[in-house]
């Protein structure tokens, strides 16, 4: 019984940030494209999952949704991105399942998904300033 009290808890604070969400005006044209895990879809409705919430949107709000490539031993649901039409209606609006089901990395998923690995490497002259600097002061 206590977790079904916790759980309407938090319905009850979700439905009190939706209420507090702004209403963007209808105007043709206007798009939004989000990385996200796609949960599961149908012929009316996509569940996508975007770090720890769960979005039900309707299929006809939907423009768009293209494959993002991802390492296929970390990630257990597909990577996209999709385009929407704005405003946007949704339909539900949860908390994800655990993470460790969509992904199993500790890779933040905006780098989980990027289309090219990051390049970490900086220029030699950033190297060699890095070394005078940690001589200077005895670090290494």
């Amino acid at each position: 019984m206590r977790g079904k009290r916790e759980r309407a808890g938090r319905d009850d604070e979700l439905s009190s940030l939706l209420e507090r969400l702004p209403v963007l005006p209808s105007a043709p044209g206007h798009l939004a494209v989000v990385n996200c895990f796609l949960a599961s879809a149908d012929d009316q409705q996509l569940v996508l999952i975007v770090g720890h919430l769960r979005f039900t949107l309707p299929r006809q709000s939907v423009v768009k949704v293209e494959s993002i490539e991802t390492d296929p031993d970390r990630a257990t649901a597909p990577a996209v991105r999709v385009t929407v039409a704005l405003p946007l209606t949704i339909l539900d609006l949860c908390e994800s399942m655990p993470e460790d089901i969509v992904r199993r990395s500790d890779r933040p998923f905006a780098i989980a998904t990027r289309p090219t690995p990051p390049d970490y490497s900086h220029p030699q002259g950033y190297r060699e300033m890095e070394a005078a600097f940690l001589d200077a002061r005895g670090i290494r």
